[in-house]
């Protein structure tokens, strides 16, 4: 892979080179794998808890378990279905983002203090982002076996009783392709919860959105935070690791199929 470093910095460089080499199939290496959870957590401050493996018959079959697995741990409180598909919300989910309608959490005050670099230095911080993005985007959707992901997802809606349906009010006006496109959306937002290579690829993102507001002389520590919290997973998918869900009591997860 040819080196590019001209706006995403040398560390998400690094990352972006990493994740590239991270064969589709791969063996599971569970004790590096559980260490880099471990070092996920404590990036976040959540207090360390055990990992549970799903393992079925084959990945199909424990994909869609760690979904249902995932789902009947995070939706208890609920009586086991979802407020609104799309919207589970995990442990490190919820230290991320907050638990409100606004953004908050550490990406709230990444963004915060992006924001506050100017809007000229915060555009060109999100244009690195998004080429990171675009370099990992076809890596992703092979690593993540993005088809696979979401039929299993599916599977397990149908599975629990529930599918995938728009609300009445978003249902008013709208043609049912675009009903579909925010089922697609919502359905999309569940498996990316669980994506271990999607999150991964994420610390390359903010890595590089640091290395630019670094280069204009702007404060970076907190989207280094959040870097720092996502960096972990780049060690865990290339130990195997395929699906991980934190619930309040464990951490749900899913090997990489070792072949085919």
């Amino acid at each position: 892979m040819a080196r590019q470093t001209s706006d995403i910095g040398p560390a998400a460089q690094t990352v972006v080179e990493r994740l590239a080499l991270v064969a589709q199939a791969r063996p599971l290496e569970r004790s590096q794998v559980e260490s880099a959870l471990a070092a996920h957590l404590r990036a976040l401050d959540v207090a360390a808890r055990p990992v549970r493996w799903i393992e079925k018959g084959d990945h199909l079959a424990s994909a869609r378990e760690g979904f249902s697995t995932a789902w009947a741990d995070l939706w208890k409180t609920n009586k086991g279905k979802p407020l609104v598909v799309g919207m589970t919300s995990t442990a490190t989910f919820r230290s991320l983002y907050g638990g409100g309608l606004r953004k908050g959490g550490l990406v709230g005050a990444a963004e915060k203090q992006e924001k506050a670099a100017g809007s000229g230095t915060r555009r060109e911080a999100q244009k690195a982002a998004k080429s990171v993005n675009k370099r990992l985007e076809d890596w992703v959707n092979q690593a993540s076996r993005h088809r696979d992901l979401t039929n299993a997802a599916r599977d397990a809606l149908h599975e629990k009783g529930i599918h995938e349906r728009t609300t009445m009010a978003q249902a008013i006006g709208s043609t049912p392709e675009l009903q579909r496109a925010r089922q697609e959306g919502e359905l999309n937002q569940e498996i990316s919860k669980g994506d271990a290579a999607r999150q991964a690829a994420t610390a390359a993102e903010w890595l590089a959105r640091a290395h630019v507001l670094k280069s204009a002389g702007k404060s970076v520590e907190a989207l280094e935070r959040v870097a720092r919290v996502y960096l972990p997973l780049v060690d865990a998918v290339e130990a195997g690791l395929w699906l991980f869900w934190v619930t309040e009591n464990d951490v749900i997860a899913v090997a990489v199929p070792a072949e085919g």
